[in-house]
């Protein structure tokens, strides 16, 4: 705390609403990054603003539904307006959502819905639309193929 206090100008109020909001902030960012770390396999300190919960943290289906839960609870978050299909894929399977892939969610994201205590809508992202269409359109032709020769080495060996 001394440190904190020698950086702070001689007459600025320690008690400062914008004090106070800076250190809220820092709470609030810490606590969201604990909550994201126990579902994902990184640290707090190897996470960032903009990294991805789906695409770069590998978080998903069940996993993230119980990341939110926590969320809710411990920042009463109000999830009224949130579609969990327009952000996340399913645990097994591929999104079925067609907007899937415009608003994914980062865990900066989740610092600001945090602080607001309410979902909004992330911004929207079309490169990443296309890339995840391009990612199911790929597993749905692997998928398919694979029926394919399975059906082929059943019918050819029976």
């Amino acid at each position: 705390m001394v440190l904190l206090r020698k950086s702070i100008p001689q007459n600025h109020d320690l008690n400062s609403a914008v004090y106070r909001g800076v250190i809220n902030q820092m709470e609030i960012t810490k606590e969201v990054y604990d909550i994201i770390s126990r579902h994902s396999s990184k640290k707090p300190e190897a996470l960032s603003n903009e990294l991805y919960l789906e695409q770069d943290l590998g978080i998903t289906g069940d996993d993230v539904a119980e990341l939110l839960e926590e969320m809710q609870h411990n920042f009463e978050i109000d999830f009224q307006n949130f579609n969990f299909s327009l952000h996340f894929s399913p645990e097994v399977g591929w999104p079925e959502n067609p907007d899937f892939g415009y608003y994914p969610v980062t865990v900066g994201h989740l610092v600001q819905v945090a602080t607001l205590k309410t979902w909004f809508l992330p911004k929207k992202n079309e490169g990443n639309f296309f890339k995840e269409k391009k990612r199911t359109f790929i597993l749905k032709g692997a998928i398919a193929a694979f029926v394919v020769i399975f059906v082929l080495v059943v019918l050819v060996f029976h």
